[in-house]
């Protein structure tokens, strides 16, 4: 039998101050840790500009129903982006995305709101180039809050 140690990565967890933590123990006695906050706040702030851009590129083109949805998406990382600072977590569905907002944020609840209806709409309704720029003005107040340059 092959005596040889096992040397893959061994992943723990541990919350620390409202932040997960991953340690991941690659060589003995180097630990390597990674902020999964910071890295999803990363993600979402990557992924609202890249919606935000594709929106621009579809209103552009005269596509206002593509436009309506990637702006809205936008708006949601926005909005998650926010909620991730404001208590070290994000919502894991529409259903509790509302709620939490509702509860705690009720501007950012507002804005959604208002919106989602349009965004559902979108699969069977022509959208309006005047929706869509309510829908992008939206996203540019949640980036504002959220301090990211769109």
């Amino acid at each position: 039998m092959n005596n040889l140690k096992n040397n893959s990565p061994k992943k723990e967890e541990i919350v620390e101050d409202k932040k997960t933590v991953a340690k991941s123990k690659t060589t003995p006695g180097i630990i390597e840790v990674t902020d999964f906050k910071a890295e999803k706040s990363k993600i979402l702030e990557k992924t609202a500009k890249e919606y935000f851009d594709s929106a621009d590129e579809d209103f552009g083109k005269g596509r206002y129903n593509s436009a309506v949805v990637l702006y809205f998406k936008s708006l949601v990382a926005l909005a998650d982006l926010f909620v991730l600072h404001e208590t070290g977590d994000t919502p894991s569905s529409h259903n509790e995305r509302f709620r939490i907002t509702q509860e705690q944020f009720q501007e950012v609840y507002e804005l959604l709101d208002k919106d989602f209806p349009f965004y559902q709409n979108s699969y069977f309704q022509i959208m309006s180039k005047e929706l869509a720029e309510v829908i992008k003005n939206d996203a540019e107040i949640m980036a504002g809050k959220t301090k990211v340059k769109l």
